[in-house]
């Protein structure tokens, strides 16, 4: 970390229910989000909206809400843990170790369906 990263210390906290009907996984969290503590918290971010334009959460809500993602079954991780302001910024051996975590998570949480995010 360097003194113009400040952030990049930070993680983000998964959101994990089980059971888990989806679990939504991220490449990893933006700087925003690693700042807020928040998933998708970027201002450009439209996972939330779609989220509800999909009918797959009852109301609309945003990044600020999205422990709220438990109550309908829903889970939220990354792939890697620390945050970027764009994926360039990982390292090949953050992806294989991310990897392996996340074959920990799904099988702990057993979600009916994973499913990848992100514009890459």
């Amino acid at each position: 970390m360097t003194p113009d990263e400040p952030w990049a210390a930070l993680r983000l906290r998964g959101i994990l229910p089980t059971p888990c009907r989806v679990l939504f996984v991220g490449i990893n969290p933006g700087v925003r989000s690693a700042q807020t503590g928040h998933h998708f918290a970027g201002y450009s971010n439209r996972f939330w909206k779609l989220l509800h334009d999909s009918g797959l959460i009852p109301e609309p809500i945003g990044a600020f809400d999205d422990r709220r993602l438990a109550e309908w079954g829903y889970g939220l991780t990354n792939l890697v843990a620390r945050p970027t302001p764009g994926i360039n910024d990982l390292r090949p051996a953050e992806l294989q170790r991310g990897r392996a975590m996340l074959q920990r998570r799904i099988r702990r949480t057993r979600p009916k369906i994973v499913a990848l995010v992100g514009v890459t």
